[in-house]
This record gives structure tokens, C-alpha cells and sequence, in this order.
């Protein structure tokens, strides 16, 4: 309880913050989403025949495991300043020992996270769009409404001549429409893969390295 308390002292964090969104961005969601990464690179590995079936089966059934003991996964981060070193030896541990050194295979540390994160943000783009929405039709049913009820116009600070309140807004809602295509074009063209390897150069991918990446896009539903 305590923890709690201390996690929210913040006004602004837990008086305005979004609890599909606190969802999506936990540790418990980055955890799960970072292992979706693994296993699609690994079937992508299986597709260009690269593991065995068996390897893959045994890699799937990682998506089932839990957080590990958050105390030892931080102090393993600290150590290196990266969650993956650790996140991996965890996954490692998890699989049969015939099919283990199999995981990860051409990828480095920020093609995972990134990848990861991208996912993250595309179902947070999702719920920002989806209370656009909600704003807008709240917006169109206040212009229906009011399209009639009189109030003052206001200019140089002051009162101007008549307008209506369906008027003023309408124009809010104008902009709520120019923002919501502006999120959704932000939205698709930040859902991209990274995985480019070490420095970038894929060379640990070896000669399937485009046909990897286009395949693990392919299965978490990125643009490569």
C-alpha cells in the first residue's frame, strides 16, 4: 500500500493519467511485448529454416510466462544499463536445454526494445484516437443542439457582435478533426521495425536479413 501511495504522490500523475494507458506501458505489458518480439523473430528464423520446429514450439511457449522477480531483473539492468542481457538469460532459463542459444539470434538489444516500444505506442495511438472520437461526437452533438442558442462574440478581449455556441463549437470541432488525421498519419508511420542488428549493419543476420525483417514485420503488423 504503501508503494502505491508513493507511486501516485504525483497530482498530475494519477489526477490525469489514462488507465488504458497506464496498461499499455507497465512493466508487466513491456515484458510481455518484448517477448512477442522474441518469438517473432524466431519464427521468422524457423521460416527460413534457420531452427528446427521443435525450437520454435519451445520458444512459443515463452508468451505464457510471467514477470520475473522485479528486484533481480532491475539489478541486472543496472549492471549493464540495458533490460535485454537479463530478459534473455531469463528466457534461456525458461527453455528446454536442447533448445536454448536459439533465442535472439541477429538481433541487438535495441531492435527488440524498439520494436517493442513501437508496438506499445501503436495501441496507445489506438486509445488516444479512440477518446478523439469520443470528444468529437460529444463536440457534433453540441453543434446540433446549440446551432441557435445565441451568446456573445468576443473580440480584442471584449464583447463583439452575436454569434452562437453550436458556432464556437463547431470550430473546436474542426480542429479535433485536423488532429485526429494528424494522429493517425503519426501513428502509421511510427509503426516501423527496427531490426538492423549490431551497429546497424544486419551482417548477423546473414543473407536473409531482409527477408527477416520483412517477415517479423509481417507478423506483429509493422511496416519494415
Amino acid at each position: 500500500m504503501n508503494e502505491r501511495i508513493e507511486h501516485t504522490s504525483n497530482l498530475l500523475d494519477w489526477l490525469y493519467r489514462d488507465n488504458e494507458a497506464e496498461k499499455i506501458f507497465s512493466i508487466e505489458s513491456t515484458f510481455h511485448t518484448w517477448v512477442e518480439v522474441e518469438i517473432a523473430l524466431a519464427e521468422a528464423h524457423f521460416e527460413k529454416g534457420i531452427i528446427t520446429r521443435e525450437s520454435l514450439a519451445a520458444i512459443k511457449e515463452l508468451n505464457n510466462l510471467i514477470l520475473p522477480d522485479l528486484a533481480s531483473f532491475q539489478a541486472s539492468t543496472r549492471n549493464v544499463g540495458y533490460p535485454i542481457i537479463g530478459l534473455l538469460n531469463y528466457l534461456n532459463d525458461q527453455l528446454p536445454q536442447e533448445h536454448r542459444g536459439v533465442l535472439h539470434v541477429g538481433a541487438t538489444t535495441q531492435d527488440i526494445m524498439d520494436t517493442a516500444l513501437v508496438l506499445q505506442v501503436s495501441l496507445a495511438s489506438r486509445r488516444v484516437l479512440a477518446l478523439v472520437e469520443i470528444i468529437g461526437d460529444a463536440l457534433a452533438e453540441l453543434v446540433k443542439d446549440h446551432a441557435a442558442t445565441l451568446m456573445p462574440g468576443r473580440t480584442h478581449a471584449q464583447q463583439a457582435v452575436p454569434t452562437t455556441f453550436g458556432l464556437k463549437c463547431a470550430v473546436y470541432l474542426a480542429e479535433i478533426s485536423r488532429h485526429r488525421i494528424r494522429l493517425e498519419r503519426a501513428s502509421r508511420e511510427a509503426a516501423c521495425v527496427s531490426l538492423y542488428g549490431a551497429s546497424g549493419t544486419s551482417a548477423a543476420m546473414g543473407i536473409y536479413e531482409l527477408e527477416i525483417r520483412k517477415i517479423v514485420s509481417q507478423k506483429l503488423g509493422l511496416s519494415n
